[in-house]
């Protein structure tokens, strides 16, 4: 007999094969809805919506922590270096990362796990301390926090943006997930690292990271009832960015006139497999981003990783 299991997630390359079903999860037929990030993750956290989400990797540590019953599979369906989504206002005077400290800085949610990673990154490797910076946000957390006493952080006012506080110098930058509309016409408004693929490749060269953002959580009594649901979701999964590899290795399959030049190229940077389903070759960036949570007051202690991710791949 089949399970019936809904699921959300975005429509990348290494997730399309599961949409369109060429790929499928032995014994399980899944009921897909594509969905952005901010309303996927919200309709899971707040309304349990889905049987299978893919999830926002700091609000699953935060989550966790609040008994929260949701667990991970060691599949990271997101990644992205972030060092290239630090907008900033030319007149603000900002010409080198140590320049943020005192200055009034946006970033959509304070939880949100590509602010998490900048806020990490600028204190390990600039030295920029978060209490030093005046803190904006766009929205509502996903899950409810109580920020730390030495936090300076003011939601914006309804219907205000972070672009256009930005524009008006309202803020001196801003830390977001895609790129700010502002990018396309307004002069002043740059990145605070011009040359951030640079700055991104060395620093995974340093640190062996690529930043996961996203993981894949099913619903604890779906586990408890159906435990084997794990390990075939995270085969699927795998199968899926298989599948994409090998359709990404033909030329012939990208408008991209010098696609191929580009493949080769992250594989020469990054290695064959920069998206690795495992726990144990996701270890540093995982315990990584914890501490980071851990440095933002978002939670109280460093988790065990084996009692977040289920061992499917033990």
């Amino acid at each position: 007999m089949t399970l019936q299991l809904s699921m959300s997630c975005g429509d990348y390359d290494r997730t399309h094969p599961l949409i369109e079903k060429s790929v499928e999860p032995k014994g399980i037929s899944l009921a897909i809805t594509c969905l952005p990030s901010p309303e996927r993750h919200k309709r899971m956290l707040v309304d349990r919506e889905f049987d299978v989400c893919e999830l926002s990797l700091a609000s699953y540590f935060v989550c966790r922590e609040r008994g929260m019953d949701l667990r991970a599979i060691p599949v990271y369906p997101h990644r992205r270096f972030r060092h290239g989504y630090i907008f900033v206002n030319r007149g603000a005077g900002l010409k080198a990362p140590k320049d943020l400290t005192g200055k009034r800085v946006g970033v959509r949610r304070y939880q949100n796990t590509a602010s998490v990673w900048v806020r990490g990154m600028l204190s390990d490797d600039y030295q920029v301390e978060r209490r030093s910076v005046q803190w904006f946000t766009e929205g509502a957390e996903e899950i409810a926090v109580d920020f730390p006493a030495w936090l300076s952080c003011t939601r914006i006012a309804k219907g205000r943006t972070l672009d256009a506080m930005l524009v008006t110098g309202e803020l001196d930058a801003v830390i977001y997930p895609e790129a700010l509309p502002s990018m396309a016409g307004a002069s002043h408004i740059g990145r605070l690292f011009e040359n951030y693929k640079e700055v991104e490749v060395d620093y995974f060269r340093r640190t062996g990271i690529f930043p996961p953002m996203h993981t894949v959580v099913i619903k604890g009594e779906i586990l408890d009832a159906n435990p084997w649901v794990a390990a075939s979701i995270w085969q699927a999964f795998g199968a899926a960015k298989a599948a994409c590899y090998e359709y990404c290795s033909d030329q012939r399959k990208s408008s991209l006139a010098w696609f191929g030049h580009a493949w080769d190229e992250q594989k020469q940077i990054l290695g064959a497999d920069p998206w690795p389903y495992t726990l144990e070759e996701n270890r540093k960036p995982l315990e990584t981003l914890c501490r980071y949570l851990l440095e933002d007051g978002l939670i109280t202690r460093m988790p065990r990783l084996e009692d977040l991710f289920l061992p499917v791949d033990a």
